[in-house]
């Protein structure tokens, strides 16, 4: 789906109707003195940009944060990952695997359908393609069936670090992605 004003509209409200409010908080995540900024947060529900994941200097702990925080993680922008912005690119393919081995549930608005979404030199597209494929799986209904609850995430006061949180046990049929 392309990025304009409607499927911008349906992504929102589909964020709505997964979250159960019509608008969230922002969150402050902390990991080790670093923190993590939440744009948006409901419960175990989160809402982030492209921008605010892959084109920030986060890795593997902090995504490992993120599915530890949240069953649903809603993506919005999600470009054609280029040479450009291949950077961006690698981020978005470690975060998308700690997601799917957490079981969360990932939602993306992206400039293309996710097999159109990695436009890469051949040499440089195969661990991209495990990502398409993992995206591709966490669409279907036996990964999105609901996850078990967990306590929701709370803030951390700036410059104090947050206890590392227990992670969630792997669910084998759990979590979901959706381009809206």
């Amino acid at each position: 789906q392309p990025l304009d004003d409607r499927s911008a509209r349906l992504f929102r409200g589909l964020f709505e109707r997964e979250a159960g409010r019509r608008e969230g908080q922002p969150l402050q995540l902390s990991l080790l003195g670093r923190s993590l900024e939440v744009p948006e947060a409901v419960g175990r529900t989160a809402l982030f940009r492209f921008a605010d994941l892959c084109d920030a200097p986060l890795g593997r702990d902090d995504f490992q944060l993120l599915s530890q925080s949240f069953d649903r993680v809603f993506i919005d922008e999600i470009p054609v990952i280029r040479y450009a912005n291949r950077e961006g690119g690698e981020r978005f393919r470690v975060m998308i695997d700690v997601l799917y081995e957490a079981g969360t549930c990932v939602y993306g608005r992206a400039e293309a359908p996710i097999g159109e979404l990695i436009r890469l030199e051949e040499h440089e597209m195969p661990p991209f393609l495990r990502t398409e494929s993992r995206l591709v799986e966490m669409q279907s209904l036996a990964y999105r069936q609901p996850a078990k609850a967990q306590p929701e995430p709370q803030p951390t006061p700036k410059g104090k670090p947050k206890a590392k949180t227990k992670p969630k046990s792997r669910k084998s049929a759990t979590g979901g992605s959706k381009q809206a």
